[in-house]
């Protein structure tokens, strides 16, 4: 399940470090390496106990990280800016001031988030934590993708009414609340946890149509 974290504007980046070097992530290279290591020392005499110990104990700190969080990520969006007469493309925050896990134990993910540096607050509904709707998650998705980046999208006008032809923004057109063509950018109104937020992504309409 996805849970969200508020933190300062501008710490977003640190913040996700804090929650990954506190609570921890898995890494698959990481753990291969161990697993080796492991076997190396494990096939020597006795007087590797002591280093035999470590291992298990090590071990299932791994296990257990790994099952209190299993991602966590800040969602980003490209959008293009012209100056020195070109357009040129620049990776932002999606949500500045947001940071979101992954975990299926919110529990312990919980009192781990207590010892995270910068945390203002999980987003929840009082003393609970609840995780982002189904809905919710299926919406970042389909911005994001699995690498949580929101690429640009192309679209038409045909009157008033706003047509995407390609992009992450396709079937999304009741999300935007405004368009800037001169800025090639659309601003999102999405709704998290129970409260409106707004965002901007990339949109360039290449095209106006008057029927």
């Amino acid at each position: 399940m996805w849970y969200v974290i508020q933190v300062f504007t501008g710490t977003e980046e640190k913040t996700a470090e804090s929650c990954r070097r506190v609570i921890g992530v898995q890494d698959k290279d990481a753990e291969d390496a161990f697993q080796d290591a492991k076997s190396v020392l494990q096939g020597t005499d006795g007087a590797f106990q002591e280093t035999d110990n470590f291992f298990q104990e090590t071990d299932g700190i791994l296990q257990n990280t790994d099952t209190i969080l299993q991602k966590c990520f800040i969602p980003y969006v490209i959008r293009k800016r012209r100056y020195y007469g070109e357009w040129h493309e620049e990776k932002k925050i999606l949500f500045p001031g947001y940071v979101f896990l992954v975990s299926d134990n919110p529990g312990e993910l919980f009192l781990r988030l207590k010892k995270v540096p910068g945390l203002t607050k999980l987003l929840g509904t009082g003393d609970e934590i609840v995780p982002l709707s189904a809905e919710e998650e299926e919406l970042l998705k389909k911005l994001g993708g699995e690498d949580h980046v929101v690429e640009g999208s192309i679209g038409i006008l045909e009157q008033d009414k706003i047509v995407i032809t390609e992009g992450p923004l396709q079937g999304m057109e009741g999300y935007i609340r405004k368009i800037d063509r001169h800025k090639r950018t659309a601003w999102l109104e999405v709704e998290l946890m129970g409260r409106m937020i707004e965002t901007q992504v990339g949109l360039e309409i290449v095209e106006k149509r008057v029927t």
